[in-house]
């Protein structure tokens, strides 16, 4: 949810993505006409509210606090130690992928990997080289442990109902093998 709202606030991820590389013209508003020009800098309302970051140190926050804490859940005979490990790939990944967006965007970002409680230190800008350098070995990691589809009998990582539902219920939702090397291709 955290990650949805990321991207669907305000159409930002048509404009961080399709609208900045040129393929749409603005006839009458200057802020879209400084997103199609690259000028994320512009003084407009709409950039301003483009330019917090806070959304993405949201999920960033939510998936270093489930990474860190979520093992304390295993003294329930019911959450097993398999669903446990595709539960933290999926989160690794998506982490991946909120720092993958954001260096996307921005280039350079503050880099977390723990989670905070109320403020967040002060954390200068980490190269985006090292940043998807992490991220390209936080999605390996995943995949060699995210199954190919959730729900499914056949599948050779997590046969059989996942959370005591099939495939209907988690296709195009989770993050699986396939998603994870999709990413990493980009």
């Amino acid at each position: 949810a955290l990650f949805r709202a990321a991207l669907a606030t305000n159409n930002d991820y048509w404009m961080w993505g399709e609208l900045r590389n040129g393929d749409f013209v603005s006839t009458t508003r200057a802020d879209l006409k400084a997103v199609i020009a690259g000028d994320l800098n512009a003084s407009y309302t709409t950039l301003d509210e483009m330019k917090n970051w806070r959304r993405f140190y949201a999920i960033i926050n939510a998936a270093n606090l489930f990474i860190e804490r979520s093992g304390e859940a295993l003294v329930d005979p019911r959450y097993t130690t398999l669903n446990h490990d595709v539960d933290v790939a999926q989160v690794r990944a998506l982490r991946a992928w909120a720092y993958f967006m954001m260096v996307r965007i921005w280039g350079d970002v503050p880099f977390i990997t723990n989670s905070y409680d109320g403020q967040f230190p002060a954390i200068g800008k980490t190269d985006k080289s090292i940043v998807l350098a992490f991220c390209e070995k936080e999605l390996i990691a995943a995949a060699d442990i995210l199954p190919f589809q959730y729900g499914v009998l056949n599948d050779p990582i997590l046969p059989g109902l996942y959370y005591t539902y099939g495939l209907g219920r988690f296709e195009n939702t989770l993050i699986s093998r396939n998603a994870a090397y999709a990413l990493l291709a980009h």
